[in-house]
């Protein structure tokens, strides 16, 4: 699929959401270009490419693959493919395409083939049109190589008055031009108010009104993109730019938008804007499980500190949020050999035998190590594997499965007994979403601390429990 990224006006974050977005889909295992078609060229900052881009390497004769930054994320590649030069005006550039324009697309034809890409995402300039010589000539060749390939739009705007009338005013533009495949409307930088939320729900439904778009996201304001960070592996991701690039991969699957149930805060905002859930789409909003969906929607692991007594209400919001991301068809097993969570729609996996006694009678790390991949694989026989639909695996709690020895010190012997366990699980079914369950005793929660890809914290709160993601392997 391509998924072209496109603004009214500069400054709205437009090459942000375009480059988190690829390295979310990278993150996933897919084999994503990013096309810098931004004269600013940030994303080609982040991943380091300088100097030339491939229109004047094509025009002095030099190597195409110059223009091109290859990227290990996660499972998943990302390349970035640079279109501008540093320092060469653009109507240089534009020039050039034109007399180039055989060469150009021979050697943009070659980097596309040679890739073996899934997913092709375009930054664009501000207020781009095909009408501009770089982006028309770039999406002709594109089109030429690939007839028939699906395709998509973003629309990025600011919130306000102001970034919806222009957005609506591009939008209009776009069609005049044989733009009309808009899918998604993204609000950036949207302070988490309930009033700034809800006028910015507001703005994002009546762009995917006019446009005929299923999929909105409000995105906050974060901390995290105050400044543009050294390079696209720092870059964060923001957890709605998350569920967009989830909700296009669920359609790659199905080939239909499965659209997840609206939570308490969306509910509120629904009936306050007169959102149809009824025409098919659906607007993803911050909201307090956010530390929960990175987790479930990156197929990570996660160690979170709770209080037993919570156990239960977090295994229901993670079962929620596996359910709404991945569909109906993904399991959530447990391992719960106390019987703290017991809800429906979990099925508990059986202990093998003896290990209760097994684990008390330990000689050393060495046997730690064995017991935990031993136990890894009882549960991923226990729960099924080969489908590829995500699965949710909760421990609860590691407290009472680690293993307890007066052979070594009880620290060491729990984290390495834990490290093997997820290690086991990652290598061998990478699709599987593994959530350790540790209720802080002392500090045997923190010698788990940086083993899981997430440490999450939950504070308990009036009727609920809140989370804060203490460390994060995944930006």
């Amino acid at each position: 699929m391509r998924i072209a990224v496109l603004k009214a006006k500069g400054g709205v974050g437009g090459s942000t959401i375009a480059a988190s977005l690829a390295k979310y889909l990278a993150l996933r295992g897919m084999r994503v270009l990013l096309i810098d078609r931004d004269l600013v060229g940030t994303v080609s900052e982040l991943a380091g490419l300088r100097g030339n881009g491939l229109i004047q390497l094509v025009k002095e004769g030099s190597d195409p693959r110059g223009a091109l930054a290859s990227l290990q994320v996660g499972r998943g590649v990302l390349d970035v493919l640079k279109l501008f030069s540093d320092g060469v005006p653009v109507e240089v550039e534009r020039e050039d395409v034109r007399n180039l324009r055989d060469g150009l697309t021979a050697a943009y034809s070659d980097l596309i083939r040679a890739g073996r890409y899934d997913f092709f995402v375009a930054d664009n300039a501000a207020a781009a049109t095909p009408l501009d010589p770089v982006s028309g000539w770039e999406l002709s060749a594109f089109s030429e190589l690939m007839p028939g390939h699906p395709r998509t739009a973003a629309l990025v705007m600011e919130p306000g008055e102001v970034g919806l009338r222009a957005t609506l005013r591009y939008a209009a533009s776009l069609r005049d031009h044989g733009v009309s495949y808009f899918g998604i409307v993204i609000a950036n930088k949207v302070e988490v108010d309930m009033g700034s939320l809800k006028s910015a729900h507001d703005s994002v439904n009546e762009v995917m009104n006019d446009t005929g778009a299923r999929i909105g996201a409000l995105v906050p304001f974060l901390q995290e993109l105050r400044r543009l960070p050294e390079s696209i592996e720092m870059l964060h991701v923001p957890t709605q730019v998350m569920e967009v690039g989830n909700a296009i991969l669920r359609y790659m699957q199905w080939r239909e938008i499965r659209l997840p149930m609206p939570d308490d805060q969306l509910r509120e905002l629904v009936r306050a804007s007169g959102a149809a859930r009824e025409r098919g789409s659906y607007v993803y909003t911050p909201g307090p499980d956010d530390p929960l969906k990175r987790v479930v929607l990156t197929l990570s692991s996660a160690l979170v500190k709770l209080q037993s007594s919570q156990f239960a209400a977090l295994a229901k919001r993670l079962i929620d949020i596996v359910r709404d991301e991945h569909g109906d068809e993904a399991q959530a097993f447990a391992l719960d050999p106390e019987g703290k969570i017991s809800i429906p729609g979990l099925r508990k996996l059986t202990l093998m035998p003896a290990y209760s006694s097994d684990r008390l009678r330990l000689k050393g790390i060495e046997d730690a190590v064995k017991m935990a991949r031993r136990l890894a694989q009882d549960a991923l026989d226990s729960s099924g594997r080969g489908s590829g639909i995500p699965s949710l695996l909760i421990v609860s709690s590691t407290n009472s499965l680690e293993p307890v020895s007066t052979c070594c010190d009880q620290s060491l012997l729990s984290r390495e007994f834990w490290r093997e366990f997820l290690a086991h699980l990652r290598s061998s079914n990478p699709s599987m979403i593994a959530v350790l369950l540790c209720e802080p005793i002392g500090d045997r929660c923190d010698a788990l601390d940086g083993l899981a890809d997430f440490t999450i914290s939950g504070a308990q709160a009036i009727g609920s429990a809140s989370f804060s993601i203490v460390s994060s392997r995944i930006p």
